[in-house]
């Protein structure tokens, strides 16, 4: 009697974080798509997979690199109106 051989356990591939092109989307489309990305990262905040995670980060993300757009047009748009009026240089 012959016995079939019993596989090697499957290796388990570590999945890499995923990574939004968020420097190409064009403000307008960065502030419709932090609003649902938000919605499904507290949807499934209590749920502990690595696509998950990955939901979380890429909202996280998204949320950061639209903060720092806003905050670079403030600054440029200081910039330019301290430069109208002839208070520094831009």
């Amino acid at each position: 009697m012959t016995t079939d051989p019993i596989p090697p356990p499957a290796v388990r591939e570590v999945p890499k974080p995923v990574e939004l092109p968020l420097w190409r989307l064009a403000d307008a489309d960065l502030d419709r798509l932090v609003p649902g990305l938000d919605q499904a990262a507290r949807l499934c905040a209590d749920i502990a997979t690595p696509e998950a995670e990955d939901l979380r980060y890429c909202a996280a993300s998204a949320r950061i690199e639209r903060r720092r757009r806003r905050r670079d047009r403030a600054v440029a748009d200081a910039r330019a109106l301290l430069a109208s009026v002839g208070g520094g240089t831009a």
